[in-house]
């Protein structure tokens, strides 16, 4: 898939998965997390048959400090071509809390940096990421939710305990 990818020049690859069903897929990971692991485009992981993509409503979570260059403009092309609404999402965990003050200056920035016309922008409380969005993308019936990726390889993978995105991706069923 990576070398086709490459190859080919291509902006999407699209997977459908089941999720992490066993010990080996929390540990090694499943074929689609190896795809989002190593993709050097964006990845599209659907858990089930979907007939009209069609998303009306976008959640895009970050901490918004990260540099993502041409990802946010993507994101953008995507809530422009289905006339979508962006909802912007810091979680904010006990691992990993910030003031709402510090994060709302983060997330204001990031919207100004991007030229981001219309957006949403929110801090959610939670104990842990996973299911923090999971929560949130539910309460604002989220059609989709875009996350950054690392980008880890095998051992920083597994010393790191894996990614958000990945973790999204095996156990995320919306």
């Amino acid at each position: 898939i990576h070398q086709f990818e490459t190859r080919n020049d291509i902006d999407l690859i699209v997977s459908g998965t089941k999720g992490a069903n066993n010990i080996s897929d929390e540990l090694i990971g499943t074929i689609t997390d190896q795809i989002v692991r190593k993709a050097h485009c964006p990845v599209l992981s659907i858990h089930e048959s979907i007939f009209d993509f069609n998303p009306k409503t976008i959640v895009f979570a970050s901490t918004f400090k990260e540099t993502l260059g041409d990802n946010i403009e993507k994101v953008k092309e995507l809530t422009q071509m289905f006339k979508a609404d962006l909802n912007l999402v810091r979680i904010n965990t006990v691992s990993d809390f910030e003031s709402t003050r510090y994060s709302k200056k983060l997330m204001k920035d990031f919207v100004s940096k991007w030229n981001i016309e219309r957006a949403n922008m929110e801090i959610y409380d939670h104990e842990n990421f996973e299911s923090g969005l999971f929560y949130y993308a539910v309460d604002v019936k989220a059609d989709l939710v875009i996350l950054g990726n690392h980008g880890r390889k095998t051992l920083s993978h597994i010393y790191h305990g894996g990614s958000k995105s990945e973790d999204i991706v095996n156990h995320l069923k919306l």
